[in-house]
């Protein structure tokens, strides 16, 4: 059994990777709210992607 075999975890993974990045971002070019306003954007998305689409091999 792997990390990535439940739904809601794959999805947890997704959603703090894609908050991170936006948010790493948006601190390097100086905005971090907007980073992080960003950040829960692209994490929804990414959490929604990983959730519905992504299957472990």
């Amino acid at each position: 059994m792997s990390l990535l075999d439940g739904g809601a975890t794959r999805a947890g993974l997704f959603f703090l990777a894609g908050f991170l990045v936006a948010t790493a971002g948006g601190v390097a070019l100086g905005d971090p709210a907007l980073g992080v306003s960003t950040g829960v954007a692209a994490g929804l998305a990414l959490a929604a992607f990983g959730y519905l689409f992504v299957r472990p091999a």
